[in-house]
């Protein structure tokens, strides 16, 4: 979701050379991409760096750069960092239950804070070439036809269990897919979610294919969900991934506000229920799980058609 500041980070200095300073996890998601030259995972491994624009709100990341003698430290202030910033900007105000805000909102109130504008908020990603080669293969491997349409289930989240769509309901959604849709139903899954993906899998009228973490690295789900024909997911890292390339996805909200994660794409449903209980933003539901048990296989499936066909021009 930092892929529309990071766009603008690199219009507004064209001539710089940009490292990105991330997570070892997330360099196969980003390497590649044309607004950096570099990827590192700490600022110390970054080298001699002359300005630093802080996208987290967080102490640690001003006192890393404040540490490692970058001259310019840009971000928002508060979190007790103001100190260490030599530009900050005032903090956005907001509550994640009563006044949310998205990341989009707080990415462009950093930049335009430091006179940066941010107008495009496409999210995009950068395509591995090898990967791009080798998918049609990864989804044979895994009895997927690369030349007949299938929706990409996503039931994986690290966040914990309130997070997670009901197995049984990912299970007859997929079922739904391949009945009104004519699609075949691939599940992935992150490290640890393995088994989950295989239950869903077992669970299906329909024969239901799983790509897990081993075959399915970061460079090789961003060519298979750039093909799906749709998406249902959770409110995990995956639907962003299809927003990069504009495939349809609805995501399933429970206890947060969907504000939070709204990614600005069109082609992207966020279905909350709204429940008296939510936003809670507990990881275990002491009660009945209903923010996300009444959200309906039927009624995904039928806006995962309309999004399909709004894509097509039919709607």
């Amino acid at each position: 979701m930092a892929t529309p500041a990071l766009r603008a980070l690199r219009a507004a200095f064209p001539a710089a050379e940009m490292t990105l300073v991330g997570p070892g996890s997330a360099r196969g998601l980003l390497s590649g991409a044309s607004w950096c030259q570099r990827y590192e995972t700490s600022v110390a491994s970054a080298g001699s760096v002359d300005a630093a624009v802080l996208l987290p709100h967080s102490f640690t990341t001003a006192w890393e750069a404040w540490r490692a003698g970058i001259p310019a430290r840009a971000g928002f202030r508060g979190e007790l960092r103001g100190g260490l910033l030599t530009h900050g900007v005032t903090a956005i105000r907001g509550n994640r239950r009563t006044e949310p805000y998205s990341k989009i909102t707080y990415l462009r109130r950093l930049l335009e804070g430091l006179g940066i504008p941010l107008d495009d908020l496409r999210l995009e990603l950068p395509l591995d070439a090898d990967a791009e080669r080798r998918v049609d293969d990864v989804l044979r491997e895994v009895e997927i036809d690369p030349s007949r349409p299938f929706v990409v289930l996503n039931p994986g989240g690290a966040w914990g269990p309130t997070k997670l769509w009901p197995e049984e309901h990912f299970a007859r959604a997929g079922d739904l897919a391949s009945e009104r849709l004519g699609a075949q139903v691939l599940l992935i899954s992150g490290p640890g979610e393995e088994d989950a993906a295989r239950r869903i899998a077992s669970s299906t009228r329909v024969r239901a294919s799983v790509l897990g973490p081993a075959a399915g690295t970061f460079p090789v789900v961003k060519s298979v969900v750039r093909r799906a024909l749709a998406m249902i997911s959770n409110d995990s890292g995956p639907r962003h991934i299809a927003a990069c390339f504009d495939v349809p996805c609805v995501v399933l909200v429970g206890p947060f506000h969907p504000v939070i994660s709204d990614n600005a794409h069109l082609r992207t449903a966020m279905l909350w229920e709204g429940v008296e209980c939510s936003p809670c933003h507990l990881k275990t539901c002491p009660i009945d799980h209903r923010c996300m048990t009444r959200l309906t296989p039927e009624n995904v499936v039928a806006v995962a058609e309309r999004l399909i066909r709004s894509k097509a021009g039919r709607a």
